[in-house]
């Protein structure tokens, strides 16, 4: 016996919304569970880092407010009708009922697991009533429990709980079956969201440990399009192609295109012209070295994609070998020569760090190593103790 036609709307209905949601998020589901099928009290579970906290739903910072020892919320949400029922009962689940769940993927029998749909009634009666955690649902008037797994591959990732009072009774084949028909879309849905959690965390560690080094680190994909470029590379990249010295092919002329973009072009065609991964660029006093790399990423079986890394590195080319010698001396690192040898024409922190594409912060920690190593206290007696050094030699 098929369906009736609303139910087939439903779904309908749930699937369309729950596609065009920009976000897919525990909070999103329940919330268009509760509303598409009626359902007053639905908990989602996400099993993959179950124990790393993420709030997804209102109520949960407010339960993170009222007590200390709740933290395990990895992408946990409940709808109830009120919110402090919510926050009641994810106080008592998480401290005594967690592993206790009857419907919890490891507590159902072994015939039953690798189910998508499954009530609590098709169970053997022994495995739940009379359980602590069933005589809990019931003193909040919960009698009827249902659960949606989701699973990538064989593996369970999530799961859909939902759970009805007595006066709206348990939940029909019709119901098992609409569920059944949208758990595959969900599981499909959960698989590519914690894909892009994963990306999106990737992404956030890489911009991390780029950000704030002097290194320019720049990642083209295999059409030489640019996908990532941290601040130095863009602040070395202007630099370079503002240089009257710098050699322009003729094939490439930079109209509009931003200085970092045009950088990346002629790198390229020198790169393709030639293949050398090393090319050097010297103005004046500065000389810029630049790596390119070319890394083979493997998206999925038997399929791979090439990207390519530019390392871009600053450094200042000193006309005074007496610097390196101070070096030597008084035990500085090379950065601290550098930043000793621009105190000693006149820069100020702002002009070092301009010239080094250093932060002033960074810059006002190398002079104080420079006071400690030099022994001294100040600029001027800094100055002068170099300057004395000079006419020593």
């Amino acid at each position: 016996m098929s369906m009736p036609v609303e139910n087939y709307k439903k779904i309908e209905n749930f699937l369309y919304e729950i596609t065009s949601t920009l976000t897919f998020s525990p909070v999103s589901v329940v919330k268009l569970i509760s509303k598409h099928f009626n359902i007053n009290n639905v908990g989602f579970v996400n099993y993959v880092d179950q124990y790393q906290a993420s709030t997804f739903y209102e109520g949960l910072n407010t339960l993170r407010r009222q007590t200390n020892s709740i933290r395990n919320f990895k992408e946990l949400a409940m709808v109830y009708q009120d919110l402090e029922s919510e926050v009641e009962y994810l106080k008592s689940y998480y401290n005594k009922y967690h592993h206790e769940d009857f419907m919890e993927p490891s507590n159902i029998p072994l015939e039953l697991r690798g189910k998508e749909i499954l009530r609590a009634s098709d169970m053997p009666e022994d495995l739940y009533i009379g359980t602590d955690y069933y005589h809990y649902l019931n003193s909040l008037g919960l009698y009827y429990f249902m659960s949606v797994y989701l699973y990538k591959g064989t593996s369970c990732i999530g799961r859909i709980g939902l759970l009805r009072n007595k006066e709206e009774g348990n939940f029909t084949d019709d119901e098992l079956e609409m569920f059944s028909i949208i758990s595959k879309h969900l599981s499909q849905k959960l698989v590519l969201a914690l894909e892009f959690n994963k990306t999106s965390q990737h992404y956030q560690l890489l911009n991390a440990t780029t950000d704030n080094i002097n290194c320019g680190v720049i990642i083209l994909d295999n059409k030489y399009d640019q996908v990532y470029s941290n601040p130095a590379a863009n602040q070395i990249a202007k630099e370079i192609i503002e240089s009257k010295n710098y050699y322009l092919s003729d094939s490439i002329h930079i109209g509009g295109i931003e200085p970092l973009e045009f950088f990346c072009k002629q790198i390229i065609n020198d790169y393709q012209l030639d293949h050398s991964s090393h090319q050097e660029f010297s103005f004046s006093n500065l000389k810029y070295s630049c790596n390119i790399t070319p890394i083979i990423f493997s998206i999925k079986d038997n399929e791979s994609t090439t990207y390519y890394v530019i390392y871009i590195n600053k450094h200042i080319k000193s006309t005074d070998h007496s610097f390196f010698q101070y070096g030597k001396e008084f035990k500085l690192t090379p950065r601290e020569v550098e930043v000793l040898e621009l105190l000693h024409k006149g820069y100020n922190n702002s002009q070092i760090a301009s010239s080094l594409v250093l932060s002033v912060h960074t810059v006002k920690k190398h002079v104080s190593n420079l006071y400690n190593k030099l022994e001294v206290t100040d600029r001027l007696t800094l100055l002068s103790k170099i300057n004395k050094k000079r006419e020593e030699h």
